[in-house]
């Protein structure tokens, strides 16, 4: 019983912990779209751009999932969710994938030699 309050411990200090870096890097997105609070962006005055902005930083990832069981926040903590992680790891996949496809271009010529070589 005592092993598994410490594993509860410990999952709730490690949840705690990547709530607080979600809910920070949720605030550096807004940031980037809207501006600081004391420096605000000078394009979020005019209506559409503005409007542009906000709903980029709501859906683009500006929403914690902390957010995710508000009524305010229903599907946005999600769908930025996705932009804030989903995006980015199918870019390192596809990276990965490149630079292996890359690795096996010249691999395919040296096989074709080799089975060229031995049936002769």
């Amino acid at each position: 019983m005592r092993l598994l309050n410490n594993i509860r411990g410990y999952a709730r200090k490690a949840g705690d912990f990547l709530s607080k870096m979600d809910n920070t890097y949720s605030g550096k997105i807004t940031d980037m779209y809207m501006g600081t609070a004391d420096k605000p962006r000078s394009y979020t005055d005019n209506p559409v751009l503005g409007t542009a902005a906000g709903l980029a930083s709501i859906y683009g990832g500006g929403t914690p999932l902390s957010m995710r069981g508000s009524n305010d926040a229903t599907g946005s903590a999600y769908t930025s969710a996705i932009a804030k992680y989903g995006a980015p790891l199918a870019g390192v996949t596809l990276a990965g994938k490149g630079i292996y496809d890359l690795a096996q271009l010249g691999q395919e010529e040296e096989d074709d030699k080799l089975m060229v070589s031995y049936v002769r």
